[in-house]
């Protein structure tokens, strides 16, 4: 194979699924084999199929899995009043405020991280190995407790900075002090849905939602940040843990988000 030359590419080849017949000839097929093959069309009409052996390397090649869902190569991108105005092969008209030039790049939608309490990041690897329930009684717990405004916005912040070089453009967080990091998240520019994640302790006939402290927050957080930052920020209703609360605050939160639309 060394001494071979190499065989060049003018884009007619293309690689398929493939059966491995009992005669050892190959058929292309619709499901994954773990066998590829080169469909290679001739001029006659005829199709050969080599079985695909060995490294290959792909230069200057338009991608995408599936015929629906092609990758564009060359295309422009247009961002209006900061939604996405325009995809196409063809240059937009008119003139923009900023040009970015994307060649060697990939443009693709941002990571979504659809579960986080990103203040957390102060309690990295605080009460490691233990199981969940001392690690939340004896650890975070108390730890959390100490921890106000201030704090919460500079672990907000932190955790912001970790998943935005990360890709992420978007979190759905839950996590106490919830203002704080609504305000962490509106100055970072992604997006987020934020609950407080309701909590009682006390026995299920004595809830009240006008008693109950994660109540009165998940009004005052619908009220002061939903739609904030253009839609920018959703607010949702949750609960902490089925073992961190009760029955009537699992109903009130569930009747609190249908009727507010969240």
């Amino acid at each position: 194979l060394l001494d071979e030359e190499p065989e060049t590419d003018d884009g007619y080849v293309t690689l398929v699924n493939a059966k491995e017949n009992a005669d050892g000839t190959l058929t292309e097929c619709e499901e994954r084999t773990n066998v590829w093959a080169w469909k290679h069309p001739h001029h006659d009409g005829t199709l050969t199929y080599t079985k695909l052996q060995g490294d290959v390397r792909f230069y200057d090649v338009n991608f995408g899995y599936t015929p629906e869902k092609t990758v564009l190569h060359n295309a422009y991108v247009a961002v209006k009043d900061g939604k996405i105005a325009y995809v196409g092969d063809k240059r937009p008209a008119g003139t923009f405020q900023e040009v970015i030039h994307g060649k060697g790049q990939v443009l693709m939608p941002g990571f979504v991280n659809c579960h986080t309490h990103i203040p957390m990041t102060l309690l990295r690897g605080y009460g490691g190995g233990c199981d969940l329930q001392t690690w939340l009684n004896d650890y975070i717990f108390p730890a959390e407790a100490k921890l106000d405004d201030r704090a919460v916005a500079a672990g907000t912040a932190l955790g912001l900075a970790e998943m935005i070089a990360s890709g992420v453009t978007c979190i759905v967080d839950m996590y106490a002090h919830t203002g704080a990091i609504a305000r962490q998240v509106l100055d970072a520019g992604i997006s987020a849905n934020l609950s407080c994640g309701g909590v009682y302790f006390g026995a299920a006939e004595d809830f009240s939602p006008d008693r109950c402290s994660d109540c009165q927050a998940q009004r005052a957080l619908t009220e002061e940040w939903h739609g904030a930052g253009d839609g920018q920020i959703l607010v949702d209703a949750s609960i902490h843990a089925e073992y961190t609360s009760q029955p009537p605050l699992w109903q009130w939160m569930a009747d609190y988000a249908q009727a507010h639309g969240l």
